[in-house]
């Protein structure tokens, strides 16, 4: 079982909401984690939640596509992928990530993992909302990297 875990860190970010400025996206941090099986697989305490958001949102419509491009989220701040949803075929996943806890052995099916994500990005965006009046879908955008069959930043 795979779940995907998050709390914002309330940090005072600047940003009115009559301007689009992306630059709260690097603003809003928090913690995040995956767990497999109730262990720790990745954990972040300062991790972008919204970009990290933007670019799930956009990979979950790439595959809605029956499309299967792999998932790298490439942080701003960093300069390669610090997450991978890898595709094996026969619709399985295999997570991996430079920060990883241990390795994953099992795949993860399309269902269990997007099932998670959408389950993350709903209460993620709810906590957006709440706290800085913003949701994922005001900050999403086609990424290039989607055209070149993988999904993520840069």
């Amino acid at each position: 079982m795979i779940h995907f875990n998050f709390e914002l860190n309330h940090n005072k970010v600047n940003w009115d909401p009559l301007i689009r400025d992306e630059s709260i996206v690097a603003q809003i941090e928090g913690r995040f984690e995956i767990r497999l099986d109730n262990d720790v697989f990745f954990r972040d305490d300062y991790l972008c939640l919204l970009e990290l958001g933007i670019q799930l949102t956009e990979w979950v419509d790439a595959i809605a596509t029956d499309d299967r491009p792999d998932m790298n989220y490439d942080a701003m701040d960093h300069d390669e992928p610090i997450l991978q949803f890898r595709y094996r075929g026969e619709d399985e996943w295999r997570l991996d990530s430079i920060w990883q806890k241990f390795e994953a052995g099992d795949v993860i099916s399309t269902s269990a993992l997007t099932m998670a994500i959408k389950h993350f990005l709903t209460g993620l965006d709810e906590a957006l909302d709440g706290t800085y009046g913003v949701v994922i879908q005001n900050f999403s955008r086609r990424s290039p990297a989607r055209e070149s069959g993988a999904v993520g930043g840069t």
